[in-house]
């Protein structure tokens, strides 16, 4: 069964992956959550590829940003279990900025402005303090540690309007995202070797497409990714997955693979064709339904993956454009 970018669009928004507060559910499957990370990002697809919007659907956009804009105002940010994440909630400033500039739901634009300027104000407090996190419920894991993923970023960062920025904030922008850079793991990656311990290829895909939003915003030089994307290469199975841990047990995982696409589609969509195309093959192989399940293994379908796929749909047919990455 192949793909349709469109299908998958509605699936995302569909209400069978809503929660009565307006979040996008975290996956299609047992335990699912509202997840304000693939709200945020369900968002951003739907405003940078809206041919696919119908009248029901732009009532769910609105949904989800009042989920957005509800949470900045109560809470300061965005993140889980009590806590405000960086990551999530640059991208909820990322998804609200998107939002704005379409023009789809002009009725939000004040409460966005407003959120912009909470979320400037919350972003550019954890940027003095280098904080992954702010609140003492987080769990101790990756997501919640300093680290490259943190990279990623910057396009929500930069997405705050100057006027609405604390004093400092870009500055501390700056700071951070150089440091970040310098990861040993990263590094590696980027010198086409894989890191001596088990790392986490989503993650370090997370990093990747933070140089790249970091060269696109000129905050620092891009450096060379080939050698990462063939590293990625490398490490794809020859069912087409690629690991969701740099460890030859580990096994191929949704997300990684349909972040690969993007890296590979970005980067050298000609050398790595083949790639390209067996990656698709093994997304289409956990496709029983409207998204791929995480792993073969598996029965979830995560909403982040069925997002980083319609991407990399849309670049396959229109080409990458780094100025869209979400």
């Amino acid at each position: 069964m192949s793909f349709d970018k469109q299908n998958l669009a509605r699936w995302l928004l569909s209400q069978r992956m809503a929660d009565p507060q307006g979040w996008v559910l975290s996956w299609e499957g047992p335990d699912a959550f509202g997840y304000p990370e693939a709200t945020a990002y369900a968002l951003m697809a739907a405003t940078t590829y809206p041919s696919a919007l119908d009248e029901l659907d732009r009532v769910r956009l609105e949904q989800m940003a009042q989920a957005l804009i509800s949470s900045v105002h109560k809470r300061g940010g965005i993140g889980k279990n009590g806590s405000i994440y960086l990551f999530d909630s640059a991208l909820a400033a990322d998804a609200l900025a998107r939002l704005e500039r379409s023009g789809t739901t002009a009725r939000l634009q004040a409460a966005i402005r407003d959120a912009l300027e909470i979320l400037g104000r919350t972003i550019g407090r954890m940027l003095k303090q280098r904080a992954a996190v702010l609140g003492h419920n987080a769990v101790n894991r990756w997501s919640t540690r300093p680290g490259p993923h943190l990279l990623k970023i910057v396009r929500g960062a930069e997405a705050i309007p100057e006027k609405l920025r604390p004093t400092g904030f870009s500055n501390a922008l700056r700071a951070m995202l150089t440091d970040l850079a310098l990861d040993a793991d990263l590094q590696c990656l980027l010198n086409g070797v894989a890191p001596d311990r088990e790392v986490y290829t989503h993650a370090l895909c997370y990093a990747l497409e933070g140089l790249i939003g970091c060269g696109h915003a000129g905050l620092i030089d891009q450096p060379d990714l080939r050698g990462a994307a063939q590293m990625l290469a490398t490490l794809q199975r020859p069912e087409g997955g690629v690991p969701s841990f740099i460890d030859p047990q580990a096994q191929p995982a949704s997300d990684s693979t349909a972040q690969a696409l993007r890296l590979w589609l970005l980067i050298d969509p000609e050398r790595f064709s083949d790639n390209i195309e067996s990656g698709l093959k093994f997304l289409e192989s956990l496709n029983n339904g409207a998204a791929p399940r995480y792993t073969p293994q598996s029965s979830d379908r995560p909403s982040w993956s069925a997002v980083f796929l319609i991407q990399a749909l849309a670049w396959r047919e229109h080409g990458a454009i780094p100025a869209e990455l979400i």
